[in-house]
């Protein structure tokens, strides 16, 4: 009897045992549950207060004389009016900016910038700089920026000894895009770098060249110019290795694209109704250069001449070794003796061929080496020409 009393008691005593194991089992999962909401409620919490603790996008910068960024997004929410601060806005790459619509403005051209991008890889957009700046928009520091849909006019007054421009490119590998510079001074775009794209932008009323190239290795593409007061697109001496392709240059004063550079390639652009089409100039002044391509340009209507050179026509080629092809050249100055492909240059070695040059003064197509020299004239389309070694 007790045995089996025992035995009872034993297992009473285990099935009360694992009652209470399974209770306290139970209950820890309910622990760990509860605790592990508490947890995620805490860091839950934490979060939110972080965020709400970190800064709104560097809106304080945008005052006068104050700077945004580097690092981050920033949205500009009010204008800068008036301002004598020089620059009245620097942006430190890398940063992108959203001007939002809003605009800078100088005060009476005592700053010579408006904005001054430096740093690396600063983007800047949607905005405007009103006139007083000596530039309205600097491309400076390490390069790599972007700036697009930007609008920069009415630059002027020299005060720092660097030539004005509505929008100044200083270092490399920049893009600027979609962007106006306009009633500046002086230039509307200078590239003073190298490696940058200058490209649809558009290049209006300026007093001396719409896009003036001094750098190297550049793209300038798509852009439109006109009105200006000297040359709609100028690469100046030792701008050499640049690309300048589907541009458009309409009723400027001086010529649609003058260059004075060695080894570029135009393609594609369009000079109508300028003081002259295109100029090649890299053999004038004792220079020795040339060797640029020129292919699939139009020169139309450009009826000159430009005030103090005796210049007109479509094509004036005064340098050494380039490749002409699949031009055209239009009804360009017809009442002087320049054509619309011209051939200045003596000892030169052009090639000319696949061109259609129509309508012109004296001759369509001209060669001022007697017998041609060693440039090599075919499959050319004209009326007149002023040697029998033209074809």
């Amino acid at each position: 009897m007790n045995e089996t009393r025992g035995r009872d008691e034993s297992s009473s005593i285990g099935q009360e045992t694992s009652a209470v194991l399974q209770g306290l089992g139970s209950r820890a999962h309910r622990k760990r549950q509860t605790s592990s909401g508490t947890v995620w409620s805490v860091a839950a919490g934490t979060m939110l207060l972080a965020m709400t603790a970190l800064p709104a996008p560097a809106m304080a910068g945008f005052t006068c004389g104050g700077t945004v960024g580097p690092g981050g997004t920033a949205v500009m929410a009010t204008d800068i009016n008036q301002c004598a601060s020089n620059p009245v806005l620097t942006i430190v790459g890398p940063v992108t900016v959203d001007m939002a619509g809003h605009h800078v403005e100088c005060r009476d051209f005592v700053a010579n910038a408006g904005i001054r991008i430096i740093g690396q890889g600063a983007v800047v957009k949607n905005g405007f700089v009103y006139p007083g700046c000596e530039h309205q928009i600097v491309l400076d520091g390490s390069g790599h920026h972007e700036v697009h849909d930007m609008a920069g006019h009415q630059a002027g007054n020299l005060l720092s000894g660097t030539p004005i421009a509505s929008i100044l490119v200083l270092s490399d590998y920049n893009v600027v895009r979609n962007s106006l510079a306009a009633l500046s001074s002086n230039d509307g775009i200078r590239v003073g770098g190298h490696h940058n794209v200058i490209k649809e932008n558009y290049v209006v009323i300026n007093a001396r060249d719409g896009v003036r190239v001094v750098g190297t290795s550049n793209t300038i593409k798509d852009n439109i110019v006109t009105l200006s007061g000297a040359d709609a697109f100028n690469l100046t001496p030792g701008a050499d290795a640049n690309t300048v392709s589907g541009n458009y240059a309409i009723s400027n004063n001086g010529v649609g694209f003058r260059t004075v550079t060695n080894g570029s390639w135009f393609s594609g652009n369009s000079s109508v109704g300028n003081a002259s089409g295109f100029i090649f100039a890299a053999g004038d002044d004792g220079v020795t250069g040339g060797g640029n391509r020129i292919q699939g340009n139009n020169a139309i209507y450009n009826q000159g001449p430009v005030s103090g050179e005796v210049i007109g026509g479509g094509f004036l080629i005064r340098e050494k070794d380039d490749i002409v092809n699949g031009n055209r050249a239009i009804f360009n100055a017809f009442w002087n003796d320049l054509a619309g492909i011209h051939v200045m240059k003596p000892g030169s070695e052009h090639v000319i061929a696949g061109n259609t040059s129509l309508f012109h003064g004296a001759t369509d197509l001209t060669d001022e080496t007697a017998g041609c020299g060693t440039d090599h004239w075919s499959n050319n389309v004209f009326l007149l020409r002023n040697q029998a070694c033209i074809h």
